[in-house]
């Protein structure tokens, strides 16, 4: 497996690279709409982006290691291609279509950071505020016009740009419908006051039967640990879905779409995809609670979407996400209460005592059973895929997060 990871951390850093020099396309594509002499219009709008764009980027990473899985599946026994279409389809699997999911994800981010008081963004901060609203939504216009102009003609069926722009669509919708969810009912008033909220309607669309078949065993565990707020957690892992899991669910519609997918397997890559989505935003959520006394180890838990100051940003905006799920007493008088019950105003209990916040979480087990939960989950999703295909170890290896993590050495 230490062979697998080398190579596939080189692996992402060369996506990285290639798909790092797509934003010379979108500085070109924002020239005709420079309105400054100047000339700052691209930094004003790709600065984040570009700064985000080295690292290794996970969905560009995951986009590209699904379309080698699909192609072994697909072709394995069927006739070669000649070089010049297989030349095409390197370039739209590991380059075109990698690079969209990354505006994607950029968009988010931008969105996020003012919604959860992140990466130096706070609210009261409103030129910092409307930067990040207004280059996010030069950015979303961006994606299409991207889209239809380095994608489609890529495609083996031109037409079906129209299906992927409007799944992309679909997919920005979620996530701001998952914020709402977020911001609305995954919150501590909710938590203490349920009544005073209206309910989620029952077997709602965006929740499927299919996407809830795949989590429920981990879901009904979370129930039976917590019987009295089922209502609550099902909201919870509902918001999830939408906010993160939905994105790997449509990279993994959308290469199908441009690959012509439809063999067997489709159902259990959607379920790896949805699995591997859940697995990875328990991990976020205990992140959350990763805080470091040496400046060394923080600078070491520092994310694309996350600076070393921003530990504590759920409970500080009073979301009850799956630690303080696991977590939370009546009555208790632990910090993290004393915080939650307070409001803003006792905000100096996290900044004065982060240590014990840590402390109180761990020792109540609620890290020790998201830890635990977002393992199950590994290796669930690890059960979907082909044994025989040779791109399974990488994304088995891509699941080992689970098992051991940066955020993770913070508990232990």
């Amino acid at each position: 497996m230490a062979e697998i990871k080398k190579r596939r951390f080189a692996e992402m850093d060369e996506t990285g690279k290639k798909i790092a020099a797509e934003v010379a396309i979108l500085e070109k594509l924002l020239q005709p709409y420079e309105v400054f002499s100047d000339g700052q219009l691209s930094s004003y709008t790709l600065g984040f982006f570009k700064s985000k764009i080295k690292g290794k980027p996970l969905r560009a990473y995951f986009s590209r290691k699904l379309f080698e899985y699909l192609s072994y599946s697909k072709n394995s026994e069927s006739e070669d291609f000649d070089d010049s279409a297989k030349e095409k389809e390197k370039e739209l699997f590991f380059i075109k279509l990698p690079f969209v999911f990354e505006i994607v994800i950029v968009i988010q981010y931008l969105h996020n950071h003012i919604l959860d008081d992140k990466y130096d963004v706070r609210k009261g901060q409103t030129e910092k505020i409307n930067h990040n609203l207004v280059s996010s939504n030069i950015l979303r216009e961006l994606l299409f016009l991207y889209l239809h102009q380095e994608v489609k003609p890529l495609l083996k069926n031109e037409n079906n740009i129209y299906d992927i722009h409007q799944m992309l669509s679909k997919l920005l919708l979620y996530v701001d419908l998952g914020q709402r969810i977020d911001k609305e009912y995954n919150t501590y008033i909710k938590w203490i006051r349920p009544s005073a909220f209206p309910d989620l309607i029952s077997n709602r669309s965006l929740f499927t039967p299919f996407v809830k078949a795949c989590i429920e065993p981990f879901m009904a565990e979370v129930k039976r640990e917590v019987p009295y707020k089922n209502d609550f957690i099902e909201t919870y892992f509902q918001r999830i879905y939408l906010t993160n899991v939905y994105f790997f669910e449509c990279i993994v519609e959308i290469v199908m779409l441009a690959f012509d997918y439809k063999e067997r397997e489709k159902d259990n890559l959607r379920k790896f995809s949805i699995q591997y989505g859940f697995m990875l935003q328990i991990i976020n959520d205990y992140a959350d609670y990763a805080y470091s006394s040496n400046e060394k180890e923080r600078n070491l838990l520092k994310t694309a979407s996350k600076k070393t100051t921003d530990f504590f940003a759920d409970l500080f905006n009073f979301n009850v996400t799956l630690p303080l799920i696991y977590h939370l007493e009546e009555g208790s008088r632990r910090k993290i209460e004393a915080y939650l019950a307070g409001g803003r105003k006792q905000k100096r209990i996290l900044n004065q005592y982060p240590s014990q916040i840590v402390n109180e979480i761990k020792e109540s087990g609620a890290i020790r059973k998201c830890i635990d939960l977002s393992r199950q989950i590994s290796n669930a999703a690890r059960l979907c895929l082909d044994e025989q295909n040779p791109m399974t170890p990488y994304l088995h290896d891509m699941c080992e997060m689970a098992m051991d993590n940066k955020f993770y050495k913070i508990f232990v």
